[in-house]
């Protein structure tokens, strides 16, 4: 729906629950695992879209960030299970190879 307005659309936010953009169906992404017709409405009761999926950036990895000083919150902050004892050079090595990788999957998303 936001790509058929262009480039010029500016950010909005609206009501999914209980209005038709609840029917619009998705069979590409991974919310629609274990579902035969995915909705927009089974996944949220609102939306914000700020811009198109291909301008978002990454942000900019920061060599030396985790520390032996920092590693612990690190390991606590993370929603993944992979990096719960991992190790400073695994975070860093792991986390910069993975930025180019997130970019590409934003700029395939439409």
């Amino acid at each position: 729906v936001m790509a058929s307005l262009g480039k010029e659309a500016a950010p909005v936010g609206f009501d999914v629950a209980d209005s038709p953009f609840a029917k619009l169906k998705a069979d590409n992404t991974v919310y629609c695992a274990g579902y035969d017709n995915f909705t927009l409405g089974a996944f949220c009761d609102g939306y914000i879209w700020t811009k198109p999926f291909e301008e978002y950036e990454t942000v900019t990895f920061v060599d030396g960030f985790y520390t032996d000083d920092n590693i612990e919150l690190a390991r606590i902050k993370t929603p993944s299970p992979l990096y719960r004892s991992a190790s400073v050079e695994y975070f860093d090595k792991s986390l910069r190879e993975d930025l180019p990788k997130t970019l590409n999957r934003f700029r395939e998303l439409k």
